[in-house]
């Protein structure tokens, strides 16, 4: 999975702004082996590529502006799976509004297209493919 991307973002009185780009094996909020243990909670959503800043924006708000990490514990990983772009989030929820204080959250997000949203849905045969967070902790171990 050399093609993901950790991105670091800074959030200053709920606005974004582009702080810095990392690779996955550079320092981490959370240890990317916590995912190999289980995250508490585990998102998987699919779709257009709309809302996809929404979601950034809400992550990336600090815990004071109604974001759901603990300030300092986010880690963004951003890549291409199969020609689709993807996003996951990682972080130690703070209570406010996703799971409860203290518990580890991880959400995948892929961006294919409106139809990717629903297909999965209407057809359970149908496959989506997401950021491979367990085979980005190993790479990261291997260093």
């Amino acid at each position: 999975m050399k093609n993901v991307s950790k991105i670091l973002r800074a959030a200053t009185l709920g606005v974004s702004t582009l702080a810095a780009t990392m690779y996955a094996s550079q320092s981490m909020a959370l240890p990317l082996s916590d995912i190999l243990d289980g995250s508490d909670i585990e998102l998987r959503f699919s779709g257009a590529t709309a809302p996809d800043e929404f979601i950034f924006g809400f992550f990336t708000n600090p815990a004071a502006a109604g974001g759901p990490c603990v300030d300092g514990t986010l880690d963004v990983y951003e890549g291409d799976v199969a020609g689709t772009d993807n996003r996951a989030y990682f972080c130690t929820s703070n209570g406010s509004s996703i799971g409860t204080a203290g518990q580890e959250i991880l959400v995948l997000k892929s961006s294919k297209g409106s139809g990717d949203g629903v297909l999965p849905v209407a057809d359970p045969g149908t496959t989506t493919n997401f950021l491979n967070m367990p085979q980005l902790a190993t790479d990261d171990a291997a260093g």
